[in-house]
């Protein structure tokens, strides 16, 4: 008579083997699948498997080689869906697709270069000229801050202020006017 199979109703005994050896299982996963969200999803798939097919698990062999044994034909069965779904473009889609995104580019940047400049307009002529000299001038805030005769801490102060005001005027407007 051959070694006794475990009880399939034995979920206490099939935790106990998951929870020692699911370091090993989602490590052997891993090394085989690049994203890391499908190969979790390919652990909880493997983990199904495995408490359908207890009942075939030999008790005196080793779960963790079973369990990635399993695990290879479950991964296996993932790269088969993945290549049937695999989507490829002709040459001449592809190139009407890059072009088509390299011009909303181009008018995305566009329409933030305007916002950008009808923000900066809101400014006060203090606060734009503090613009002026960090970012168009590229002086050192210490610099900025001997300029206009302000300690340093106030300058960084200022600025950063400058900056989020900017960052949210530029949003606004961007969202009055999207772009088309």
């Amino acid at each position: 008579m051959g070694p006794l199979k475990p009880d399939p109703g034995a979920p206490d005994e099939f935790v106990a083997l998951v929870l020692a050896n699911q370091l090993r299982i989602r490590n052997f996963i891993r090394s085989l699948v690049a994203n890391r969200h499908d190969a979790e999803d390919l652990f909880q798939r493997t983990s199904v498997v495995l408490w359908k097919k207890f009942d075939q698990y030999e008790p005196n062999s080793s779960f963790a080689s079973w369990a990635m044994r399993v695990a290879y034909f479950e991964i296996c069965d993932y790269r088969k869906r993945l290549a049937r779904a695999r989507v490829t473009f002709s040459q001449e889609v592809f190139d009407a697709l890059a072009e088509k995104v390299a011009k909303l580019t181009e008018e995305e940047e566009d329409n933030r270069r305007e916002a950008l400049e009808a923000c900066l307009a809101g400014l006060s002529e203090q606060n734009r000229d503090l613009i002026r000299m960090r970012y168009l001038e590229g002086l050192d805030v210490e610099d900025v801050a001997k300029l206009v005769d302000r300690p340093v801490k106030t300058v960084y102060r200022i600025l950063q202020q400058v900056r989020n005001w900017l960052q949210g005027c530029i949003q606004h407007r961007l969202t009055r006017h999207p772009s088309p």
